[in-house]
């Protein structure tokens, strides 16, 4: 008797049809993530490989995909465009991607954005154009004083004051 309520009880689950028939949203997000995520990694490797066109035009992508909302995909494609373009002295072009960089301060963590800004300011610094290093740090603390970052601020002004040493423009250190 057992056997055979063992044997309705599997008939009663073939004849219940469990389709799920149900759109995903969360589902769609997540493929959009993995494709940013997947464009970043093969423009990041076309930079490695020191193709540079399309490694710009793979992070362009990563920004495109993004549609409306910024996220840390962008962040990160923004941080390297910045970099390559510094790299190549493409210094108008550089600032345009820096704004943009900035403008998405706020959709990292703080940790997040100040590592990477202080990668980035660190990393341009070494540049002996001075004149766009000082357009360069002006633009960083514009950015710094709505975002509330006290120790990145401090750390740029620093280097805009040895700049100004450097340069013999010692007026501009009373400010």
């Amino acid at each position: 008797s057992s056997r055979s309520r063992q044997k309705m009880s599997d008939d009663m689950m073939e004849d219940e049809d469990y389709e799920f028939d149900y759109e995903d949203s969360d589902q769609d997000q997540d493929d959009g993530q993995v494709d940013m995520e997947n464009e970043y990694y093969t423009a990041k490797g076309n930079l490695q490989d020191g193709k540079l066109q399309d490694a710009l035009s793979g992070f362009q992508k990563v920004l495109d995909m993004q549609s409306d909302s910024k996220g840390e995909w962008g962040f990160k494609a923004l941080k390297q465009m910045v970099k390559a373009l510094f790299r190549q002295a493409r210094y108008d072009d550089m600032m345009q991607r820096y704004q943009e960089l900035l403008d998405y301060l706020h959709v990292v963590t703080k940790n997040q954005s100040e590592k990477v800004m202080t990668k980035i300011v660190d990393f341009v610094s070494g540049s002996p154009d001075m004149d766009f290093l000082e357009k360069f740090y002006d633009k960083t603390l514009a950015a710094l004083k709505s975002s509330q970052n006290e120790r990145l601020w401090f750390k740029t002004n620093m280097k805009l004051a040895k700049l100004w040493f450097d340069k013999h423009e010692f007026h501009r250190l009373q400010r």
